[in-house]
């Protein structure tokens, strides 16, 4: 039975790596990551494509204005068909049919084209940005499911807090209401401390409130049941240093890939245009079958041949497009260097948020724990006669307070380890 329980408690508790795996397999944002991946291949499989031969169909049906023959026997002097007698000449020889069909198919292989084949190198550069921005997008994506995750737990157990704050408030307040009953309090402070508890209560809807958000914003993200949430434990950096971590980010933050790819792609693009100066030839061979037969007799027919073309002027577009992509190169080259100077601002900052993190926690354990004792002393004391309500009412509210931004700072510290990962590029 134990194990029953216990099965049926984890298959019920979703963890951290639960709900990314969920989001990365059902939500909308991870299918059109995977979509916008899935194009960025298609630059690749279209470079490709313009090497490849060429095979096309065509048919014609041709109406003439009139039937064209050639009559040999038409064209002999009398003399010579006396000569021949009863001798036939043959038929006269259709030239052109009045009406006719053909049809062809041709074959045809770019031979040499300087644009198409610096444009594979470009589209392979264009293939490996795309990837290295789906991989920052899910990084993205798990940070943000992360923070989602964390928002839900907080607000939780914010309420929890709050609900524990307001059963503080019922018992001081109940002690109050004896205190004024033994004439030992003015009836100022069961005033006092029915003020507290409406206090508390304002505190526990606002909690409440807080968790229904936060509960439906995490349920657009995953399509699995949130009844119960597994605290995903820090697990700390195996980094020695925010330099190790830098250094690993050079090497390893997808963005800065793309933009570095960007960059590459961007100057692959301005070759291609400056190669459209090159001549262009192409191979062809067609085959050819015709109702018209003409001189040879023949249906089938076909031709092999070369087709070079070389454009001197074309109204000054290539001088355009040439200005254009050295521009759109400079720019690609600025943001790369420009991202990589990004990257060292987000792993510092990162790190920073971390360490504060790491101890601001251990701080907010020790004033939760100081705020409690602070609590169970002005309890006493108020009990004692010695302090007014207010200051009870001050020492509870401080201890909720404290609860609060331990919570908050646990939190802290295992987003501030995850935003170590996302800026160095290993989410």
């Amino acid at each position: 039975m134990f194990i029953l329980m216990l099965t049926l408690s984890q298959a019920w508790g979703m963890t951290l790596d639960d709900a990314w795996r969920d989001v990365e397999a059902n939500s909308e944002e991870s299918t059109m990551i995977a979509e916008q991946e899935r194009q960025s291949t298609f630059a690749g499989d279209q470079a490709i494509a313009g090497l490849s031969p060429k095979v096309s169909l065509g048919g014609n049906f041709t109406v003439n204005q009139r039937e064209v023959s050639l009559d040999f026997a038409a064209s002999l002097p009398p003399a010579v068909i006396a000569l021949l007698g009863d001798q036939s000449l043959g038929d006269p020889t259709i030239i052109q049919r009045k009406t006719f069909f053909d049809a062809s198919m041709t074959l045809s292989q770019p031979l040499i084209d300087a644009r198409v084949f610096a444009g594979v190198g470009a589209a392979r550069t264009a293939v490996h940005a795309g990837a290295a921005r789906a991989q920052d997008a899910r990084s993205d994506l798990r940070l943000a499911v992360a923070r989602a995750y964390w928002a839900v737990l907080v607000a939780r157990e914010y309420v929890d807090i709050a609900k524990a704050g307001l059963d503080v408030a019922k018992k001081h307040a109940e002690q109050a209401q004896l205190l004024v009953q033994v004439g030992s309090a003015l009836e100022q402070v069961n005033v006092q401390a029915d003020m507290a508890v409406a206090r508390a209560e304002r505190d526990l809807a606002g909690a409440v409130a807080q968790s229904t958000a936060a509960d439906a914003a995490f349920a657009a993200l995953v399509n699995h049941p949130i009844d119960a949430l597994v605290e995903p434990k820090a697990d700390g950096s195996s980094l020695a240093s925010v330099d190790d971590a830098l250094h690993d980010a050079w090497a390893k933050r997808p963005d800065l890939r793309a933009a570095e790819d960007q960059a590459r792609l961007a100057r692959a693009q301005y070759t291609v245009s400056r190669l459209s100066w090159v001549p262009t030839v192409d191979g062809r061979f067609t085959e050819a079958w015709s109702e018209n037969t003409g001189f040879s007799g023949e249906p089938w027919n076909w031709q092999i041949g070369l087709a070079a073309r070389w454009t001197l002027w074309d109204g000054g577009y290539r001088l355009i497009d040439h200005a254009q992509t050295h521009s759109n190169a400079t720019i690609a080259d600025s943001a790369a260097r420009q991202a990589r100077q990004q990257v060292e601002v987000d792993v510092r900052q990162a790190w920073a948020e971390s360490d504060r993190a790491h101890a601001a926690w251990v701080a907010a354990e020790r004033e939760r724990t100081l705020a409690e004792e602070n609590l169970r002393l002005a309890d006493v004391s108020f009990q004692a006669g010695a302090s007014t309500f207010l200051d009870l009412e001050d020492a509870r509210v401080s201890l909720e307070s404290a609860r609060v931004r331990e919570l908050q700072e646990r939190m802290n510290v295992h987003l501030g380890e995850m935003g170590v990962r996302h800026a160095i590029g290993t989410l």
